[in-house]
């Protein structure tokens, strides 16, 4: 066989073997979101039963409901994406809609709040979804809080917290440490822009509002040693994914 015909036969061979792992990653990629949706609709139903619907994932305008909705899908969506799956944390779950999922995703959920009133709602969801792997933790913004041993966590999760944080450069310095080397830091924030206006007011307990002030906390993020693996814009929210160097 000429090298000529050997050459042409490992270029083939070559885009064969791309194309078909792009296939693969794309047919992952729709089963990813089937799963994810599947998820957290068992997640949203088990709310309704319980009553835990005052809130933006049940408004009555279907467009704001869809944005706050489609956030959640894409944060379970890049969970699922951790190398290891022994524990996540749950920072400021809030409720606890999305404790259901990472239940399904984690051998071991810990969600982690300073307000007795939302892990009072987390535990009536946690209990009628029959959650046995997630751990509840009522905290006081003291040197306790986040108080884990080191390298403890698979993946960490803070949706619509972080901006609500001043002292951040301590929350972000303990992060840092109970996260795994190679562990996902997973961050989503809104952004009051004039998408977020037409449903809601400023919020006074934002510490961060603009998408300039995202951009900035984004960058604490990286400067505190973590790495940045991609970022992700949708109307009114910017997601972005750390690595722990």
């Amino acid at each position: 066989m000429s090298p000529e015909r050997k050459s042409n036969e490992r270029n083939i061979y070559y885009s064969a073997t791309l194309l078909i792992k792009e296939k693969f990653f794309i047919l992952s990629n729709i089963l990813m979101c089937v799963k994810s949706k599947d998820l957290l609709n068992e997640a949203f139903e088990a709310s309704k039963s319980v009553n835990l619907t005052n809130n933006n994932y049940f408004s009555k305008n279907l467009i704001k409901r869809y944005i706050f909705r489609k956030n959640l899908h894409k944060v379970i969506k890049l969970a699922n994406n951790s190398v290891e799956k022994e524990k996540a944390l749950d920072f400021g779950p809030g409720f606890g809609i999305l404790l259901g999922p990472l239940s399904k995703i984690y051998d071991k959920v810990v969600a982690v709040d300073i307000d007795s009133n939302q892990i009072g709602a987390a535990q009536l969801l946690v209990k009628k979804m029959d959650l046995h792997n997630v751990v509840l933790e009522l905290q006081d913004q003291s040197d306790e809080l986040l108080n884990f041993p080191e390298n403890e966590f698979d993946c960490i999760i803070a949706d619509n917290v972080l901006e609500h944080i001043s002292d951040i450069d301590t929350i972000l310095l303990r992060l840092f440490r109970i996260l795994k080397k190679g562990g996902l830091f997973i961050v989503s924030l809104p952004s009051e822009n004039w998408i977020y206006r037409m449903f809601e007011s400023p919020n006074d307990g934002h510490v961060v509002r603009s998408a300039k002030g995202i951009n900035s906390l984004f960058k604490k993020i990286e400067n505190m040693g973590f790495k940045i693996t991609s970022t992700s814009v949708y109307p009114i929210y910017k997601i972005g994914v750390f690595s722990k160097k």
